[in-house]
């Protein structure tokens, strides 16, 4: 892990209130794995005192991106940085995904969860390992990276709650079925709790190596603070040290 001031070579505005930053860190681009974020000090005042936490979402070269969607003030005022500006930024952080190279997988994204999943589906790709791409949001103005997933050449579905694009529902409502058609050896999944939760249901019942990257608010990000804890079946774990990616067992 390291902390270091980074040089912003981009902030822009990919969907629906989303953006991409992307920063300059050769520290960082060496040593992150898919599922890894990083702590973002937003400024040097009081404003905000915590650093926000945000997956990486991609690396090339010496280049860093992350993706994130404006929720609050915090990310409001990253929005406005520009090019050329630093940032204080901690990272890599967490534990990321296991890969299960026997087969073919599944990856599974809700929402902004689809962050972390770009650059998982990048590795995989290069792995050789063939998979589909399982992708929900609300509605297809939320849609990001469309053509970056589909540049990979992997199948893509896509599931929107308004029927704006793609299927309509929850990116899980077919799941069983693409479970049996395609008889997956892995799940790499993020997004909302309940998409989760229902995830990891499933994969219990077709016993299926899942792995899943918890959302969550984290203050310091490095296993201090406690506000990040989540409960498991082997009591509470830091999302932020001990995850954010966990093996779904533990959620059985």
């Amino acid at each position: 892990m390291y902390e270091i001031e980074a040089t912003l070579t981009s902030n822009k505005n990919i969907s629906l209130n989303t953006f991409s930053l992307t920063f300059k860190s050769i520290k960082i681009a060496r040593e992150a794995m898919p599922g890894n974020f990083v702590q973002i000090k937003l400024n040097d005042n009081t404003s905000f005192t915590l650093r926000r936490p945000f997956s990486i979402a991609h690396i090339k070269d010496d280049e860093v991106e992350i993706i994130y969607r404006i929720v609050g003030e915090g990310t409001k005022y990253l929005s406005k940085k520009t090019t050329g500006e630093n940032l204080k930024i901690m990272g890599p952080l967490g534990k990321g995904f296991k890969i299960n190279e026997a087969g073919f997988s599944l990856v599974i994204g809700g929402g902004i969860g689809m962050a972390p999943l770009k650059y998982l589906s990048l590795y995989l790709t290069r792995k050789n390992i063939d998979f589909l791409i399982l992708y929900g949001v609300k509605t297809g103005k939320e849609i990001f990276c469309r053509s970056e997933f589909e540049k990979l050449g992997k199948e893509i579905r896509y599931y929107t709650e308004d029927c704006s694009f793609g299927e309509k529902g929850n990116v899980t409502k077919d799941m069983a079925k693409i479970i049996q058609s395609f008889k997956p050896k892995a799940i790499y999944a993020c997004g909302p709790g309940m998409m989760l939760k229902e995830i990891i249901s499933v994969s219990k019942q077709y016993k299926i190596f899942t792995q899943v990257s918890k959302e969550e608010r984290m203050g310091c990000g490095i296993g201090a603070c406690l506000c990040c804890v989540c409960n498991t079946n082997i009591g509470y774990k830091k999302v932020c040290q001990e995850g954010p990616v966990f093996s779904a067992e533990l959620f059985y």
